[in-house]
């Protein structure tokens, strides 16, 4: 779904405000929560999985961070945030360039004339539901 899209503008739009006021205070952020996955699982949401780890991860990182500032700690606050950080950019740098890491693994093997060739470990189907990894892909 695009966010100038008729059912978009004309249905989920106004759905998800009407239920985000009227949401008691401490329940918008859940509504907002579910509507983001409606949102994303509209849209072709083969990888569900990998949003709600990333929801989990950032979950758990904001709940250690706040139990670490009630303490007064400030460098383990630090720690906690950057280790996030590094989780879900590690996430985003695997699913958006294994493919291309890959792709040129398989175009230096194969101008050593070594290896067999592979599509890559991420499904470029929009369809795939699931993505894999090959353990004989990633030998030479």
């Amino acid at each position: 779904m695009v966010f100038s899209s008729i059912p978009f503008l004309f249905a989920f739009l106004p759905v998800t405000v009407i239920c985000t006021a009227l949401a008691p205070a401490r329940g918008r952020n859940l509504v907002l929560l579910a509507a983001s996955i409606v949102f994303y699982a509209w849209g072709g949401g083969g990888f569900l999985l990998v949003l709600a780890l990333c929801i989990a991860i950032n979950y758990v990182a904001g709940l250690a961070t706040q139990k670490a500032l009630d303490a007064g700690e400030v460098d383990r606050r630090k720690r906690i945030v950057a280790w996030a950080v590094v989780a879900n950019v590690a996430i985003l740098g695997w699913f958006k360039y294994a493919n291309f890491g890959i792709a040129q693994l398989n175009s230096m093997s194969g101008a050593l004339g070594v290896g067999a060739r592979s599509d890559g470990p991420i499904s470029r189907s929009r369809s795939a539901s699931r993505f894999y990894v090959s353990i004989d892909e990633l030998r030479m």
